[in-house]
């Protein structure tokens, strides 16, 4: 068996995430499929790549999304321009 430091490609998951019993099966692995992704603190959400790559439909996608903000995982920014118009949204 090779050492953990030997592997290429691979995501730790923290133990919270796996013990956490707020968290359905789904949104648990979204989380972990998040994380990977994640290049850093913040993460610009791909609904169209997420929804191919979980195969999953939109409105479960948003139930484990749900379930993710609930339980304090992720949380979404609205952004605003100068005037004071929402343009978008960030994930942190």
């Amino acid at each position: 068996m090779k050492k953990v430091n030997e592997l290429i490609g691979f995501t730790p998951i923290p133990n919270t995430v796996i013990k956490d019993p707020r968290l359905p099966a789904d949104s648990k692995f979204l989380l972990i499929y998040l994380i990977n992704i994640s290049k850093k603190d913040e993460l610009v959400l791909d609904i169209a790549s997420i929804l191919k790559d979980m195969a999953v439909g939109k409105d479960k996608l948003y139930r484990m999304l749900k379930d993710l903000r609930d339980c304090g995982y992720i949380k979404t920014v609205r952004l605003k321009d100068p005037s004071g118009r929402m343009v978008g949204a960030k994930t942190i």
